[in-house]
């Protein structure tokens, strides 16, 4: 077997492949500092921006399937179904008087004027605001089909509304009288809606009346035991255990049982 045999000095030495080897060194060491700029760039950039913009950032790459609308109730107890039933109907009910208004300032010219159609795009954008606050869960199926059947016809307004040039060149006053129909079309929908809410779960005088008793001898906020109070007489058995879980873990649910089963015997007993 032949020995190897030792490079040659002259190779070595060849100023080509000297000037090829540190060719090849500077190459590698120029990936290196592009790859740490970029590095850097990025740093400074995120480091640049506002802080509100990387929180929304870190939000949105959240993986929820929806936002869900953070309710503030206008009573105590209020469900979250019922609170969106309030807010599409403050919404709506808004658009409504927007649309009339701007019918008023059109009515004299014989045509949409532009204060008139100032007014439509703030409707509009009560329609947009009640498209995007409906991401409550509905959990009784009938009020969920309901406000499915709202949602489509709010959804198709809107695009009428758009294919009709209400917000540029349309001039036609009848189109701006269909739009105030099909708006207060929608505020009956929810109405329904509404009735068809509280004549199944409406405000209960004895529920109202446990819930400030169990709230002030535990010192618990009143209007969460009566949300969990609300959920026992509820037909939906998630509900119902979610309600006495809640029950379970601010410690009341024994006293409120007690007190139901009492309050169901003096009401037999007409006291």
């Amino acid at each position: 077997m032949s020995e190897k045999k030792p490079p040659n000095p002259i190779d070595i030495l060849n100023p080509l492949k000297v000037l090829e080897v540190i060719d090849s060194a500077i190459n590698s060491f120029d990936k290196v500092l592009k790859n740490f700029d970029n590095v850097l760039a990025s740093v400074d950039e995120r480091l640049l921006r506002k802080p509100a913009e990387l929180v929304e950032e870190i939000e949105t790459t959240k993986t929820t399937s929806k936002t869900d609308h953070v309710p503030s109730p206008s009573y105590p107890g209020q469900t979250v179904e019922n609170y969106c039933l309030e807010c599409l109907s403050r919404h709506y009910l808004k658009a409504v008087g927007l649309l009339e208004e701007a019918e008023r300032f059109s009515m004299s010219k014989g045509e949409i004027t532009p204060e008139g159609r100032q007014r439509i795009e703030l409707a509009l954008k009560e329609i947009v605001t009640a498209e995007e606050d409906l991401g409550t869960e509905i959990r009784d199926p009938e009020l969920a089909r309901m406000i499915e059947e709202i949602k489509v016809e709010q959804r198709n307004l809107r695009k009428w509304m758009w294919a009709e040039r209400l917000l540029t060149t349309q001039k036609d006053i009848s189109k701006l009288r269909e739009a105030i129909s099909r708006m207060k079309n929608l505020v009956d929908m929810t109405r329904r809606a509404a009735e068809y809410y509280d004549s199944k779960y409406g405000r209960c005088n004895y529920c109202e009346q446990l819930a400030k008793e169990v709230s002030e001898k535990f010192s618990i906020a009143e209007q969460e035991v009566l949300e969990a109070i609300y959920g026992l007489a509820s037909d939906d058995r998630e509900r119902v255990r979610e309600s006495a879980e809640k029950l379970k873990k601010l410690g009341v649910f024994e006293y409120v049982m007690g007190r139901v089963k009492q309050m169901l015997e003096e009401m037999k007993e007409g006291k």
